[in-house]
């Protein structure tokens, strides 16, 4: 159901837990997670299931504000976006 091809690296990241790049026109997102986390990282974010959750809700709502990034952008694109994400949340709430 994701509309987008996912691309996962496991990498040294400098002061992330992970990222995510999003080429929103492309339809593909790079998420990177980080090979080495502290001690105290644990407390923020204990396991990588929360990292992936969050990385994941930085996807699921990108297109929404990409939209709203753009310069022309229709009411009638803003609300097909709308509606989309209130459809998923009813699935998954």
């Amino acid at each position: 159901m994701c509309p987008y091809r996912l691309y996962f690296y496991h990498e040294k990241l400098k002061a992330d837990f992970a990222n995510i790049c999003i080429d929103e026109m492309g339809k593909c997102a790079t998420i990177r997670y980080n090979l080495e986390l502290g001690k105290s990282d644990y407390s923020v974010r204990a396991t990588p299931e929360d990292t992936g959750k969050h990385e994941a809700i930085h996807l699921f709502l990108h297109r929404l504000v990409w939209l709203g990034d753009q310069r022309f952008v229709g009411s009638e694109d803003s609300a097909e976006e709308w509606e989309k994400l209130v459809r998923i949340l009813e699935k998954v709430l």
